[in-house]
């Protein structure tokens, strides 16, 4: 039996017109699956990923988007990613993390 674990992780930040805000949480529940969310918004536009990953391994998984057409979602996605950064530059190791 595993024991349950969580680890919750979050970044926010305003520009003056704009909300940049990133959450992440990862839950391995006493079953020994793992649950983890990540949710990225701008401004009022915003999607949240989830998977769940059993104890033998199988990953299943989904997105939610919320005022963010589906044809403008790898957009979004690029977007979000550069004023991220902005604030949030990558170290060295979150770059080589990333790249994996």
């Amino acid at each position: 039996m595993c024991l349950p674990a969580s680890t919750t992780e979050s970044s926010s930040s305003y520009d003056g017109k704009n909300y940049v805000e990133e959450h992440r949480e990862k839950v391995t529940d006493a079953d020994g699956m793992t649950h983890q969310t990540t949710r990225r918004r701008l401004g009022d536009r915003w999607y949240q990923a989830e998977s769940t990953t059993d104890k033998d391994g199988k990953t299943t998984s989904r997105e939610t988007w919320h005022n963010v057409p589906e044809d403008q979602t790898v957009q979004f996605k690029a977007e979000w990613t550069q004023q991220h950064d902005q604030k949030y530059p990558l170290t060295h190791d979150d770059k080589l993390e990333n790249k994996q």
